[in-house]
């Protein structure tokens, strides 16, 4: 026998995995929170419904992306590594980055002269916390791709990680002459200098970021470098230098 509704729905989701009866359970539990009437079982119940859905949507994602990288770079060359990336992302938080550096590491082995499948390694290492690693293999990489933007990007996040401020400020720079939109580098300059405590400059940057999407059309997007900019503006306006 069932406590309640709300863990009934539960068992039913756990039997069927269909998005639609996860919703219909996570309502009646979100009921009883705001009743404050969800029992210690109720909460185990409810924890195990959004791990069970967590499964599931790492599994359909999973599933999305190889179907966008099954049709291969000549579909659309853009989509293809953004969502290679995506998926190494994914990967990195399931407990699977070593997944990703033996994938990368073999692509490079094999002989690739695609600068984007060398960054793919540079990305595997740096997702799976290996700064180290990384820098070594943007070493490697910049000389052999010197126009490439993204490289730069990757190597100033490097840099950073390993506290190189000055080096990493190079690199985005660099990243930035190739290409003066680009918003990875900016952003990590930003965040960059906030973590230095400049925020005068940071301030500067986001401000910068905002009007740029503006003038893209990303009304949705300014916003959150909207939001960074007041709270270095109240930063610099608790403690004026």
């Amino acid at each position: 026998m069932y406590e309640n509704y709300a863990q009934r729905l539960a068992v039913v989701y756990e039997a069927t995995h269909k998005p639609e009866d996860f919703i219909s359970a996570d309502f009646e539990f979100k009921k009883m929170m705001r009743a404050g009437s969800c029992s210690a079982e109720d909460l185990r119940c409810y924890g195990i419904l959004h791990h069970q859905m967590a499964c599931y949507c790492i599994d359909k994602a999973v599933d999305l992306f190889d179907k966008v990288i099954g049709q291969g770079k000549a579909v659309d060359k853009d989509v293809f590594w953004r969502t290679k990336h995506q998926k190494m992302i994914l990967y990195s938080q399931t407990g699977k980055a070593q997944k990703n550096i033996d994938e990368a590491l073999a692509v490079i082995n094999d002989g690739s002269e695609d600068a984007e499948d060398w960054i793919c390694l540079i990305a595997a290492y740096s997702y799976s916390g290996d700064a180290a690693k990384a820098y070594e293999w943007i070493l490697k990489a910049i000389p052999k791709f010197p126009d490439k933007a993204a490289l730069y990007v990757y190597g100033g996040d490097t840099c950073r990680d390993l506290k190189k401020y000055d080096e990493a400020f190079k690199y985005w720079r660099k990243a930035l002459e190739l290409d003066d939109k680009m918003y990875d580098a900016r952003y990590s300059m930003g965040f960059c200098y906030e973590e230095l405590e400049e925020y005068g400059k940071a301030y500067d940057i986001w401000l910068d970021i905002a009007r740029d999407l503006e003038e893209d059309g990303y009304e949705i997007e300014k916003q959150f470098p909207m939001e960074l900019a007041e709270k270095c503006k109240a930063v610099l306006t608790d403690h004026p230098a």
